[in-house]
């Protein structure tokens, strides 16, 4: 089969084989630049929706007085000093023993989705040390493995 193939390729005039060997590289070069662009394309819409959970806990914990339980897709719970929820719903199938870790946002990855989770010191001085969490699902992003998100 390859030895019919490469016979007639050899009795192919130049012309023809240059022009194989150019649209052959150009659709190697369009198939790399489409892979790049949509991994670039995922990866920014990853972005997004980690600092949309962060600005959503950022402002609620600077202005604790205009809390919601869920605002923009963010479900927004809040919780005294010792870890209680004092507010808010847990998504269904989110673990609600997860440790506060303020420093960034943080990705859990249960059986049925993805989830970013930001915890954060309410600053105002009547909160007694509460806490905050804010967890957004991101299973509506792209529909990769999620080996791409770290």
């Amino acid at each position: 089969m390859f030895l019919k193939l490469k016979q007639r390729i050899e009795r192919l005039p130049v012309a023809a084989k240059v022009t194989l060997w150019y649209a052959l590289l150009v659709s190697v070069l369009f198939s790399l630049i489409l892979a790049f662009i949509l991994n670039f394309t995922h990866h920014m819409a990853i972005a997004r929706e980690k600092l949309r959970v962060q600005k959503r806990v950022s402002t609620m914990a600077s202005h604790p007085e205009t809390y919601h339980t869920f605002e923009d897709n963010t479900s927004l719970l809040l919780f005294d000093r010792k870890g209680k929820l004092l507010q808010g719903n847990y998504p269904d199938d989110f673990p609600t023993d997860l440790p506060f870790n303020s420093a960034d946002v943080q990705h859990i990855e249960t059986t049925a989705h993805n989830y970013f989770y930001y915890d954060m010191h309410i600053i105002d001085r009547s909160s007694h040390g509460q806490w905050i969490r804010g967890i957004i699902s991101f299973d509506h992003i792209l529909p990769t493995s999620t080996s791409l998100i770290n």
